[in-house]
């Protein structure tokens, strides 16, 4: 899937191209529309094809579901800096803007929290996990989704109670932080370490900061429309 999804990148800006224009996947390229998003949908089927993920008469996730949601839930902000890689993505995690979640909150047909659970058919159920924007590498959202279901299940973690209505005014905004401080927070993540290594987590931190030198060290338009002449 995350071949396909790189595939699908690349076929869309080259066919842009051809019609003398240019395909983007910024998370946020026009400030006065909605971001750019990379909506993940995940099931689980045992070797059997059997989907083991089940709710009750209520639409209320149970065992191996509840668990899997509890993890990516719990796990979200560790993994955030693989799932808003850049500068860029940020503008997309504003709260209560645009739908784009910023807590950690789940719900049935909820387009507000981050975790929601589409209307489906039992063969069919499934979660909708809605952080990663369209900027983020699909290898590293799709482990990283990986990682938290593996560890929400091996865990047991309790799963909160569903979010119904607005999920921005319910819950703090736990994934409204800085790209620094998302970079920092994977870098010191004891899960990060567990499931993608010491080594690759050290070196990202260092990518990702020499990153961030960059981009900290850049006078924008703003700085220029704003100041130069005034200033």
């Amino acid at each position: 899937m995350a071949d396909q999804a790189f595939l699908m990148k690349r076929l869309i800006k080259n066919c842009a191209r051809q019609f003398n224009m240019n395909a983007t996947f910024m998370a946020k390229p026009f400030s006065d529309q909605a971001g750019n998003g990379m909506h993940a949908h995940l099931s689980i089927i045992d070797k059997d094809g059997n989907n083991v993920f089940t709710v009750d008469k209520d639409k209320q996730p149970q065992g191996i579901f509840a668990n899997s949601i509890a993890g990516l839930l719990k796990n979200a902000p560790d993994f955030l800096s693989f799932y808003a890689s850049h500068s860029n993505s940020y503008r997309r995690l504003v709260h209560n803007a645009d739908h784009a979640p910023t807590t950690l909150s789940w719900g049935n047909e909820n387009r507000t929290a981050l975790v929601r659970l589409p209307e489906a058919s039992s063969k069919a159920t499934r979660l909708e996990f809605r952080l990663p924007s369209a900027d983020s590498n699909p290898y590293l959202v799709f482990a990283s989704i990986l990682s938290s279901v593996l560890s929400g299940i091996t865990n047991k973690y309790p799963l909160d109670k569903e979010t119904i209505g607005n999920a921005h005014a319910q819950h703090e905004a736990a994934l409204g932080i800085t790209w620094r401080e998302a970079v920092h927070k994977t870098s010191e993540s004891p899960v990060v370490k567990e499931f993608f290594g010491e080594k690759f987590q050290k070196s990202y931190q260092c990518v990702k900061e020499s990153e961030i030198k960059r981009f900290e060290s850049t006078i924008t338009d703003f700085e220029y429309n704003s100041y130069l002449r005034h200033l």
